[in-house]
């Protein structure tokens, strides 16, 4: 992917984070369902401050 300008900026500090998660969350969904034990992979920081200003 290419940005410019503030579109840029919005990735480094929102987009990726959230986006990594999302795919942390899918691997752990899947992983979930061949375990017994379940795993839940824990949000860093910037993770919980965006979810918290974007809910």
């Amino acid at each position: 992917m290419n940005t410019e300008g503030l579109s840029t900026l919005k990735w480094l500090i929102i987009i990726r984070w959230l986006h990594d998660a999302l795919i942390e969350n899918a691997f752990d969904t899947i992983e979930n369902n061949f375990q017994e034990v379940d795993k839940f992979t824990k949000w860093n920081t910037w993770v919980r401050i965006w979810r918290y200003i974007l809910k």
